[in-house]
């Protein structure tokens, strides 16, 4: 019994050194890990850092070189700006409006932006601009055509109202002012006056340079669309359009006739009035007065065919005549 108590007491210390060993062991194998990782992750972060070092380098001598070889050669100085439009604008109002001037790099031109700022003019509808290397820029502008014109009531002191011209309108309903009064040295549209008049719209629906919005209006353009179409735009042409009703609209031809229509199905409209016109003519009298906007039983008046103007004094178009200056 005493042999084995001494026996466990000498191998008592030798197995604390041997713990002590392996803990040593356990512990230097950590910190070699740590030191590998720590080793990886700083060649990592140097080779990323180099990486983006190199990238910034290439940019910044690109960005450089593509300044000083493109957006900064006088190769691509603007010596020509090639202009041309279908309609009354100064030429030299559409380089304003454009924003660019001989001796102007072309590659630095920004073509989207100008093409947007010449289709914010209410009297353009649509822009072109092309670059022609090595130094031309072209413009092509097309301008709005009116088909029509709008008379509202302009106040006056007193409380009542004048009807007056105050704007025109396109096909697609952009509201424009007189070219003449929109800037100066501009040219009024010809045969401007002979248009038709739209009536019974309040001024406050109409706002320059955007589409009206108004379903009246909206329906009067269509009408006059569809009337260029029709059997009857030979014989008569309009003169005046009134949308003062809510359901109806009640045209005026240069013959003095009064024909009232339902804002739908133009062409079954228009067949009609053609077949009343002609039976009129058989007879030799021309329609006074006129309801289309009812099915059956259409209410019609008469007046003698000669006591009307002809139908040879109809009024010219507003054509589009192309100008280009460079």
């Amino acid at each position: 019994m005493r042999n084995e108590r001494v026996m466990w007491l000498k191998s008592k210390p030798k197995n604390r050194r041997l713990k002590r060993e392996h803990l040593l062991e356990v512990k230097a194998s950590s910190q070699q890990r740590r030191n590998a990782r720590w080793r990886v992750a700083t060649m990592v972060a140097s080779v990323s850092i180099g990486m983006l070092g190199f990238v910034a380098v290439f940019w910044l001598g690109g960005a450089w070189l593509v300044n000083r070889l493109v957006y900064h050669n006088e190769a691509f100085s603007i010596t020509r700006i090639d202009i041309e439009t279908d309609g009354v604008i100064p030429i030299e109002q559409i380089r304003k409006w454009a924003g660019v001037k001989k001796n102007d790099n072309l590659m630095a031109l920004d073509l989207p932006n100008i093409k947007r700022n010449l289709e914010l003019v209410p009297l353009i509808r649509e822009a072109a601009v092309e670059r022609i290397l090595p130094r031309t820029l072209k413009l092509r502008v097309m301008e709005r055509v009116p088909i029509a014109q709008v008379h509202a009531l302009e106040p006056r002191l007193d409380g009542e109202g004048d009807d007056v011209v105050i704007y025109y309108l396109d096909e697609k309903g952009y509201v424009m002012m007189r070219p003449d009064k929109w800037f100066p040295g501009a040219k009024a549209w010809r045969s401007v006056d002979a248009l038709p008049v739209i009536c019974g719209i309040d001024a406050s629906e109409l706002h320059p340079g955007w589409a009206v919005g108004s379903p009246r209006i909206r329906f009067a353009l269509e009408l006059l669309q569809a009337f260029e179409d029709s059997p009857m735009y030979p014989y008569v042409y309009l003169v005046r359009i009134d949308v003062y009703a809510p359901q109806v609209i009640k045209v005026i031809t240069h013959q003095g006739s009064e024909v009232t229509l339902m804002p739908d199905k133009w062409d079954k409209q228009f067949f009609r009035w053609r077949l009343i016109h002609d039976k009129g003519a058989e007879q030799g009298n021309t329609i006074a007065t006129l309801d289309l906007s009812v099915s059956n039983n259409l209410p019609v008046r008469w007046v003698e065919a000669s006591s009307v103007p002809p139908v040879n004094s109809k009024p010219p178009r507003i054509n589009r005549v192309k100008r280009k200056n460079v």
